[in-house]
């Protein structure tokens, strides 16, 4: 199949939703289909990466940057003809969209005028973030945002595919009607566990990075947003410093929050044992699983919790916080240890390091456990949905469609009488633009 998948997030800009599109371009690749990447043009990008990208059917398209976002996150203009024209030369059989913003009214539009299949990833729990983008007098309102931006996003679209039970039932609780398939994302588990820990790449690390031989590290990997929680991790060092001293936490990953976090590693006089490593390729984070001891995790928000299966696959033990619909498999498979409150990390972290056995019983749990997964049951998966019904016109459900934008945009007004109009402005905009 000819496959255009849409994303706006993607390489220099690293999250989950990068990393859950290039797992799946690769696999369906290794399958035999012919997979093109569009996505915003990004100026931080090299001339090598450029090349290699031609040769990867990447295809970025002229972008703006995003006001007041500091770590470059920018979005693609949709409506150039020219563009536009030359995605519809590729002749697609089928367009997946991996967001809810500008690339995927890129993708309704070429999908609508070539009468071909636009299908949804359903990625980002907004409920979850809007408990930080919004003050506490109008949480309330900022749920029913996301709840709009959830209802608007999935009416426009034929096919929902949403990577856990935990974003299924959240989106039934919002009315969705549709059908909403759940496939989780399949990682490459061969190129995190082909790694070995003595080699000469991941020694040079532990180098670069001033670990010496011996030293635990803890690996925190995520965008460094407020919802990640890497704060609550960093004020939990002191405990487990003053138990063992040479133990490190390593941080993986970029975003706005990286000088507040650095600052309060300095305020509790733990910076020397915190280290900020950046944001990484997804082909090098095989090495960083393997500097690590302990995957740590501290947030409770997410959508299919990618990092467990990696460092499951990696073979490094796990200690989260506990979070519906993300963390029942830890529990039920024993591969990891699953804390009530950021309180208990500290303990759990010691009995880890200071207990061998208990480590392994974690560690070849969370093997058997990753070995269950198959990439062949995640093609096979994907190529049926792309397949099922043959091309289907973007109008097919139109009218179930416009009920769906009735009632979300119902919902929104609602809200606006009691809500500051500085609170409001843009939803109209927004809106027309969804």
């Amino acid at each position: 199949m000819r496959i255009g998948v849409f994303t706006d997030t993607y390489w220099p800009q690293t999250a989950g939703i990068d990393v859950a599109v290039k797992l799946s371009v690769k696999a369906l690749k290794e399958a035999g289909n012919e997979v093109y990447i569009i996505t915003p043009d990004d100026p931080r990008i090299t001339v090598e990466e450029r090349e290699k990208e031609k040769d990867d059917n990447v295809i970025r398209v002229p972008s703006i940057k995003v006001p007041g976002q500091s770590e470059g996150t920018r979005l693609g203009i949709p409506w150039i003809p020219s563009v536009i024209k030359k995605i519809e030369s590729l002749n697609l059989d089928v367009v997946h969209s991996h967001t809810e913003f500008t690339m995927k009214m890129m993708a309704g539009k070429i999908a609508k005028r070539n009468n071909i299949k636009h299908c949804y990833t359903y990625h980002t729990m907004f409920k979850d973030i809007s408990e930080y983008l919004f003050p506490s007098f109008l949480k309330e309102f900022g749920y029913k945002v996301a709840k709009w931006i959830s209802i608007k996003s999935c009416s426009n679209c034929d096919e929902i595919i949403v990577p856990s039970e935990k974003v299924r039932d959240t989106l039934i609780n919002y009315g969705i009607k549709k059908e909403i398939k759940v496939v989780p994302t399949e990682i490459d588990k061969e190129s995190i566990n082909q790694v070995d820990e003595k080699s000469a790449e991941v020694l040079e690390l532990k180098k670069r990075w001033g670990i010496c031989e011996g030293e635990p590290v803890l690996l925190a990997i995520g965008r460094l947003e407020k919802d990640k929680e890497f704060s609550k991790i960093i004020e939990q060092m002191p405990k487990i410093i003053e138990k063992n001293p040479n133990t490190k936490l390593m941080i993986v990953g970029q975003g706005p929050l990286k000088s507040k976090l650095e600052l309060l590693a300095k305020k509790l006089d733990v910076e020397s044992a915190v280290i900020f490593v950046g944001g990484q390729k997804y082909d090098d984070m095989g090495k960083y699983y393997k500097l690590g001891n302990i995957l740590i995790n501290a947030a409770t928000a997410g959508t299919q919790g990618l990092i467990f299966s990696e460092a499951m696959a990696a073979g490094i033990p796990i200690i989260t916080i506990a979070s519906e619909g993300l963390t029942n498999r830890i529990k039920e498979t024993q591969s990891g240890i699953v804390a009530d409150s950021i309180e208990q990390i500290p303990d759990e972290v010691l009995r880890v390091i200071e207990d061998e056995t208990v480590a392994s019983e974690l560690v070849e749990n969370g093997h058997n456990y990753i070995k269950s997964g198959s990439k062949e049951t995640y093609i096979n998966t994907m190529l049926g949905i792309y397949s099922s019904g043959g091309s289907e016109s973007f109008e097919k459900d139109k009218e179930s469609d416009e009920k769906g934008f009735q009632e979300a945009d119902a919902m929104i007004d609602n809200e606006h009488k009691n809500t500051p109009l500085t609170e409001t402005k843009g939803i109209t905009q927004i809106n027309n633009e969804l």
